[in-house]
């Protein structure tokens, strides 16, 4: 863990160094897997809720973060992060029908 926090520090290419950047690319990061781990939650089989979730949660996951993306290319700015590969995950997931959550679902990192 220490090893992490001293990488986020000296500027790790994965995550920007600069806070106000770390803590956009971070909300980012964190949106769009509240997102896949939501619809994850649900069994294959249950149609109602996903269609539900489809309806009613997602767009506001979605327009959350269109917001960001809306006002800069990636999610801390002018550098692309670890945030916009989630982000990027997220998008094709939803393309697909969501018919690959369950890889994301276990976890991400160490």
């Amino acid at each position: 863990m220490e090893r992490r926090a001293a990488s986020l520090q000296s500027g790790d290419t994965s995550w920007p160094s600069d806070p106000q950047r770390l803590t956009d690319a971070l909300s980012v990061a964190m949106g769009g897997y509240d997102l896949y781990q939501a619809f994850a939650g649900f069994s294959a089989d249950d149609l109602v809720a996903k269609k539900r979730f489809e309806e009613k949660r997602a767009p506001q996951y979605m327009g959350g973060l269109g917001q960001i993306y809306a006002s800069r290319p990636f999610a801390a700015g002018e550098v692309p992060s670890f945030a916009d590969c989630i982000a990027h995950r997220v998008y094709y997931a939803r393309r697909q029908g969501w018919r690959s959550t369950q890889p994301m679902a276990k976890g991400i990192g160490p």
